[in-house]
């Protein structure tokens, strides 16, 4: 008699496919997938408010169809909540990533961030066992007094391997030379994921006519990012190439990354940029001092701070064998800290935890 296959339900938000929570649990799906059947959990897109009856209707109807043997929450703020309170009225086992959480949201309203913090606490109450993304994320007081069983750090998966198309093209498609220098960004294109500033950046820069910029990715900055390039003549010098499934690709013809974001627990692009051999040019918030160490694989600077921005991209634009020797050590650092096999392994302690 052949040995039954746990059903994990993996939680995802629709309209969220390029954030770093949904990337994630599908990168779990990508590695354990010849040990469990996993079961898409769908939060529908919409407005999420505390009192959602419709909501977790659904999410208790798609449950009972599944009949899951754990449910695997993405994470914390309103829609970890709708997902806990579903899990729990199933009765069923509640797995937690933690990675946001409100304090970290930049445009909400006082009110509304003691409202969304009260449903975080009752949200960690709930479940059988969290983990958290990065050690920052770890650290926080109020996550620790909530967590009944708390299992430590996972970070998140790095991008899976696949076998690369022919990737010469790309540059010549959009008429970059092969000895131009190509620093790119990719994520949510939005003011505090820090693109209004990589903007401001490029604009006060103004740089030679051989750096050349791609932006991917999509989000409420875009087309104010676009019209800012356009009305300053460089839109031949920075590509706009919206949300790509392919990242990796376009990382693999690149020479710099950049992200200037104001907030961050971990970063899926950053990974994705070191696991590529990039040296990278970040703010140094959140867990981001987690993947970049100053001055080896990447260069870190303050947030908002557009003087240190541009200074970081010059100093790797002038210095080839710079470049070279932090990619080298960044490729070191994912071997050893974010390797697939480790992250692997944690999470099948946890399910496994959950299961006997």
């Amino acid at each position: 008699m052949s040995e039954k296959i746990a059903k994990i339900m993996i939680s995802f938000q629709e309209g969220h496919e390029n954030g770093g929570p949904y990337i994630s649990h599908k990168r779990i799906i990508e590695l354990l997938s010849d040990k469990y059947e996993f079961i898409p959990l769908i939060v529908p897109r919409g407005r999420l408010k505390v009192f959602n009856i419709k909501l977790e209707k659904n999410l208790r109807r798609q449950i009972q169809q599944a009949n899951p043997d754990i449910i695997h929450i993405h994470g914390l703020q309103l829609v970890g909540y709708h997902l806990a309170r579903a899990a729990q009225k199933e009765k069923k086992p509640i797995i937690l990533a933690i990675r946001g959480f409100t304090d970290e949201a930049v445009k909400f309203r006082k009110w509304k961030k003691v409202i969304v913090r009260f449903c975080e606490i009752a949200t960690m109450r709930k479940v059988d066992i969290a983990y958290c993304v990065s050690d920052y994320v770890r650290k926080q007081n109020f996550i620790n007094r909530s967590v009944k069983n708390m299992y430590g750090t996972i970070y998140n998966v790095g991008h899976i391997e696949t076998k690369n198309r022919e990737l010469r093209g790309i540059r010549k498609e959009l008429g970059i030379g092969e000895n131009d220098i190509v620093i790119v960004s990719t994520g949510r294109i939005t003011e505090e994921k820090g693109f209004s500033d990589l903007c401001d950046a490029i604009l006060k820069w103004r740089p030679e006519d051989n750096v050349k910029f791609m932006i991917i990715g999509d989000g409420s900055y875009l087309e104010k990012f676009k019209k800012r390039v356009d009305d300053n003549n460089l839109d031949g010098q920075v590509f706009f190439l919206g949300y790509k499934k392919n990242v990796t690709d376009f990382l693999k013809v690149c020479d710099i990354f950049v992200l200037c974001t104001w907030h961050e627990t971990l970063c899926n692009s950053i990974l994705e940029a070191q696991k590529e051999g990039l040296p990278v040019v970040a703010t140094e918030v959140g867990g981001i001092p987690e993947i970049i160490q100053n001055g080896k694989n990447g260069i870190l600077v303050e947030k908002r701070d557009v003087d240190q921005i541009i200074n970081g991209m010059i100093t790797l634009v002038k210095a080839p064998q710079l470049r070279e020797k932090m990619g080298m050590h960044a490729k070191r650092v994912m071997i050893e800290k974010f390797s697939e096999k480790k992250i692997k392994t944690q999470i099948e302690e946890i399910y496994t935890s959950i299961l006997e």
